[in-house]
């Protein structure tokens, strides 16, 4: 059994777009009056029409790492056993996630686990799931800034949505001969004489397809 392991590591920076005096995509003005207050209401607006870069800092160190796992079997084809093929169990397993360094909470991204394998040359499975590593409050409405480590229960995360999907195919190569129809067959000049045998052509190529597909979602804000 050989399990590959390719590790990748990458950063993003985005500045804050949104600043005012330093970049100047946007500004703030008086949009109206409050008329009970009599206070003027201010409002940040686009300086220009079309899209205007977003604001917020952002200084994103993401994290993945790909796994695959073969295995070596000996070939049923080779009489003397001598020959080994190759074999996989997992074609791709991704983990990865991010940590925004510029953020002043929340700072760790969603992890996020892809998965796909083809099992016995016919059925292709894909798994996708997305794990929360912080807590809910205790209404359930929002994410606290507190690691599932940190809680009672031993929980790295807490499990988001997840997606199974099996796809099977199958589609056998139709029967084919190199030998010609026999020639000593009788004539069809009359097809409704019963008497006459009919000859039939058997090679008719087929296609099954089966999916299956099965999903969780969990209690998110």
């Amino acid at each position: 059994i050989r399990h590959t392991m390719i590790p990748s590591i990458s950063y993003g920076y985005r500045p804050n777009f949104g600043d005012e005096g330093r970049f100047g995509f946007s500004q703030t003005t008086q949009v109206a009056i409050d008329s009970l207050t009599n206070q003027p209401i201010f409002q940040t607006l686009p300086r220009f029409n079309g899209n205007v870069p977003s604001g917020g800092l952002q200084s994103n160190l993401s994290m993945q790492i790909n796994n695959r796992v073969e295995m070596k079997v000996r070939s049923r084809s080779d009489s003397t056993e001598a020959k080994s093929e190759k074999v996989s169990l997992t074609d791709n397993l991704n983990i990865g996630g991010s940590y925004n360094l510029a953020a002043d909470s929340l700072r760790l991204s969603n992890i996020n686990i892809s998965m796909n394998t083809r099992l016995f040359k016919v059925f292709d499975v894909n798994f996708t799931s997305t794990l929360d590593p912080y807590q809910l409050s205790p209404d359930g409405n929002r994410r606290v800034d507190r690691f599932m480590l940190e809680s009672s229960g031993f929980k790295l995360a807490r499990l988001t949505n997840a997606n199974l999907s099996v796809r099977a195919n199958f589609n056998p190569a139709a029967r084919s001969t190199n030998t010609p129809p026999p020639t000593n067959l009788p004539g069809m000049l009359n097809p409704n004489d019963q008497f006459l045998p009919d000859y039939v052509d058997f090679n008719i190529p087929w296609t099954l397809n089966l999916d299956y597909t099965i999903f969780y979602t969990g209690g998110t804000p």
